[in-house]
């Protein structure tokens, strides 16, 4: 979709208005007001022996960094790439991240996991 707006649209606004309606969408099947917000006040150890970690902090880089950066060079990128290089990219994605899970974090892909659903 933002493939065929041309130049003339900034990719931050049109992911800034996506992510608008989104949530504007989601908000009642998300229900955030079941959240418990106490939990961003607590601090976590990811792993035994690790370094305690401010949830809130946790979730800043997870919004940041997963979900903002990406979606901004996601749309900069299918505005340079052609269809066949961007689909080879999207189908890789999967792939890369299982191999990115089992040598970062040590994931291995089980029974169910490893089916087609």
């Amino acid at each position: 979709m933002n493939d065929s707006f041309g130049d003339d649209v900034d990719p931050l606004g049109l992911i800034a208005w996506g992510m608008t309606g989104a949530a504007v969408v989601l908000t009642p099947f998300a229900s955030p007001w079941d959240l418990p917000w106490d939990a961003f006040t607590k601090s976590v150890t990811p792993a035994a022996g690790g370094e305690a970690l401010p949830v809130l902090v946790a979730y800043l880089w997870m919004v940041l960094v997963a979900t903002v950066v990406a979606y901004i060079l996601g749309v900069n990128a299918v505005r340079r790439l052609s269809a066949a290089v961007g689909a080879t990219v999207a189908s890789l994605e999967v792939i890369a991240g299982a191999v990115l899970a089992w040598v970062l974090a040590g994931e291995t892909l089980g029974g169910s996991r490893s089916r087609a659903a």
